[in-house]
């Protein structure tokens, strides 16, 4: 928009949110993130591409809560420059005549499909075709004077915490995007702009490194027990293991609170292998036992099983793995493979509804110990399988998922 011009848009919307984010899109745009999971925007490698493409702006505020916007196709406001906190430009590509502003709930995923708002709700922006600049800009509105007024209330002159203009530009391939995840722009003058990378990333199923404790820690049985490090499971626990892991609200400080396990198969002897875990979360349906989601840490070798205040308590050591010389062309090969599997296995797409995603994920990877562990949970391998797995070098783990990928992609 040239100087001097009038602008054509020029509204106020106010909209809330419990997932501190905004985001603008046409759902159109989105419908190839029919079979992602919910919350697949906030992961780097597959969030980035949107923005790339223009399908997507987004942001995060900081906060939950409900946020004031004035959206405008013309230029910020000297009051509005005044107390302007920090600014962020997104790339736009309109293809529909108009777009959304939108808390997150119509986002297109697999898991809990929204139908996008009626043509006259006040979210939808209507925008002519074409590319733009989208900038982002947050406002540190409370500082202002008189923005409050003596009753606490925010004032019907304040401004919003946000200003989002749209200015067309002859292609968003020249605009650069930092962030690969919802950027983070606070109404603070005191606050950066942070560019994110994004949760979980390409690499997050990895063996957590931390120093293994001297102290003894407590025994879980299950016969689900064998968890790939960097994934979680709900499984079923007794009323006791849930009030110590998790309990009322006092004993989320209570210095005694137990909140890492290690699972074992049942009858577990000194010797064998199990699953340091961290507890993430608790949930429960009637009458029903609790279920505890579990995220799986590391593998680790029993050295005995004690009884102590109450619990079956045992002593851990880490596990080595052999090491192998393996070529860095294997991790391309083997990507390939599953992409490929993923794509054609009928019963793995049944299994697994986010099956692209999961190829997706697998496709940006760059680390071959979280290409391994994504390929040995999502594959359909025996516990025993699994397990010698895990222990084997990476060479090992390669020729055996290379193995098994190649018999399960084979015509019939």
């Amino acid at each position: 928009m040239e100087w001097g011009m009038t602008a054509s848009l020029d509204r106020t919307l106010y909209l809330g949110t419990d997932i501190a984010s905004f985001y603008i899109f046409h759902p159109d745009d989105l419908e190839h993130r029919a079979t992602s999971p919910l919350g697949w925007e906030t992961c780097g490698f597959a969030c980035r591409k949107e923005f790339e493409a223009g399908h997507l702006v987004g942001w995060s505020t900081g906060s939950d809560g409900g946020f004031g916007f004035r959206l405008t196709d013309g230029e910020l406001t000297q009051r509005e420059v005044t107390y302007r906190a920090c600014s962020w430009d997104f790339r736009l590509r309109v293809q529909h005549n108009r777009v959304m502003l939108n808390n997150g709930d119509c986002i297109p995923n697999a898991e809990y499909p929204r139908d996008p708002p009626a043509g006259d709700d006040r979210r939808w922006i209507v925008l002519s075709n074409g590319d733009y600049c989208v900038t982002v800009t947050a406002i540190e509105w409370d500082s202002e004077p008189g923005a409050i007024d003596d009753a606490g209330q925010v004032s019907e002159n304040a401004l919003t915490n946000y200003v989002i203009q749209f200015n067309r530009i002859a292609d968003i391939a020249f605009l650069p995007v930092p962030s690969s995840a919802p950027p983070r722009l606070e109404c603070s003058r005191e606050f950066v702009p942070i560019a994110e990378h994004g949760w979980p990333d390409a690499n997050a199923y990895l063996t957590d490194q931390s120093p293994i404790t001297t102290e003894r820690v407590v025994v879980l049985e299950n016969r689900d027990w064998l968890l790939v490090a960097g994934f979680s499971r709900s499984l079923p626990v007794a009323d006791r293991v849930h009030d110590a892991a998790f309990g009322d609200v006092e004993s989320q400080t209570n210095s005694e609170r137990i909140d890492t396990f290690v699972l074992v198969p049942p009858g577990v002897k000194a010797g064998q292998p199990g699953v340091l875990v961290r507890a993430s979360g608790a949930s429960r349906s009637g009458d029903d036992p609790w279920q505890i989601g579990f995220m799986a840490l590391r593998l680790v070798r029993i050295v005995d099983v004690r009884r102590s205040a109450g619990w079956s308590r045992a002593q851990i050591k880490s596990i080595t793995r052999p090491t192998e010389p393996i070529g860095s062309e294997a991790l391309d090969s083997l990507k390939s493979l599953f992409a490929t599997f993923a794509r054609t296995n009928h019963s793995f797409r049944s299994q697994f509804p986010t099956a692209d995603f999961v190829a997706e994920q697998v496709m940006a990877m760059t680390s071959l110990e979280s290409l391994t562990h994504a390929l040995l949970h999502h594959l359909p391998l025996s516990l025993e399988q699994r397990l010698a797995s895990l222990l084997a070098s990476d060479a090992d783990r390669v020729r055996t998922l290379t193995a098994i990928l190649t018999e399960q992609t084979a015509p019939s």
